[in-house]
């Protein structure tokens, strides 16, 4: 049996809203980003950090957390695939013919 989905590293800086995460050990879907700069007075230089807001694919439920820029991620990427449903058995199986 093949796994469902393939993890993937990313680097937080890349991500995009609607991009796939787990957050939390929990598949989420990015719903927003910002740009948080933070200054460093003993180094005189900035800090790049992205605040993440993702909300779980299973029960709707948000995360947020606050990453730098360059730590990466597990993702994943997604693929739909159309069926049509043939019939439905006593037993509760279905049976269902995909549209390729």
């Amino acid at each position: 049996m093949q796994p469902a989905a393939e993890l993937l590293k990313v680097e937080v800086h890349t991500l995009l809203k609607g991009r796939y995460v787990i957050m939390s050990g929990r598949p989420c879907q990015v719903t927003e980003i910002q740009k948080i700069l933070k200054y460093s007075k003993e180094a005189k230089k900035s800090l790049a950090y992205r605040y993440i807001k993702a909300r779980d694919i299973l029960t709707a439920e948000e995360y947020q957390e606050v990453y730098h820029s360059t730590f990466s991620v597990e993702s994943f990427e997604t693929s739909f695939r159309q069926a049509r449903l043939l019939e439905v058995l006593d037993n509760n199986q279905v049976v269902v013919q995909s549209q390729g």
